[in-house]
């Protein structure tokens, strides 16, 4: 009788566990909180006064090695900032994170 209530106690453990696992799936999101996104250099050349030349693609991946060359930075845009629209540029409120550079060249 003793094990057959141990059994059980296990049984219902793993149960809640795996109700808990199987909801946490549906719910979970990324939340970005630290507004940091990664800008591509578009122009070539490092000037982060000239936010035109940085543009925002979603893809993470748009650097080819090359020595020399700037091929993205990270920008802070704030805490809980949206994702920014594809192509878009940094806006003015927006900093450029120290060290966040990627040598390479821009490879749309």
């Amino acid at each position: 009788m003793e094990t057959k209530k141990i059994i059980s106690q296990i049984a219902l453990g793993l149960a809640v566990i795996g109700f808990g696992a199987g909801a946490s799936a549906f719910t979970n999101k990324e939340v970005r909180q630290s507004g940091i996104y990664k800008y591509y250099n578009t122009a070539g050349s490092s000037d982060a006064s000239d936010r035109s030349r940085y543009e925002f693609h979603a893809d993470d991946d748009m650097c080819t090695p090359l020595p020399a060359n700037v091929c993205s930075e990270e920008w802070d845009l704030g805490d809980n900032a949206p994702q920014p629209a594809e192509g878009s540029n940094p806006p003015a409120s927006a900093s450029l994170v120290e060290n966040s550079e990627q040598i390479g060249s821009f490879n749309p």
